[in-house]
């Protein structure tokens, strides 16, 4: 009970025993307890078996992308050890297939 609370209750009993007419105590309405909802159990999706074609579909890519890299390397540079340079390219496409990171010094250290 807060202070504020127990001070009118003093006051009101005071009242009370002084008492010109005597006042009737309220009955306090006893407050009703909400019914808890209860939640919905959501329904677990099925998985999907995976097919096999995207990963066939990934080889076929990597295998035309590898060949295209050897032609252009061909192009560039055919003379030099192109199994090297080609396992290299296969790393690191995108650093070795820009043709301005194809100068001869780049070569040369893989080499």
């Amino acid at each position: 009970m807060t202070k504020r609370r127990r001070k009118r209750r003093g006051r009101r009993r005071e009242e009370e025993e002084g008492g010109e007419g005597e006042k009737q105590k309220k009955k306090k309405k006893k407050k009703k307890m909400k019914k808890k909802k209860k939640k919905k159990k959501k329904k677990k999706k099925k998985k999907k078996k995976k097919k096999k074609t995207k990963r066939r579909r990934k080889r076929r890519r990597r295998r035309r992308r590898r060949k295209q890299n050897k032609e252009k390397l061909n192009k560039l540079a055919p003379n030099i050890n192109t199994y090297l340079l080609f396992n290299y390219t296969n790393k690191f496409p995108s650093k070795l297939m820009s043709v301005t990171l194809l100068r001869d010094d780049v070569l040369l250290q893989i080499r």
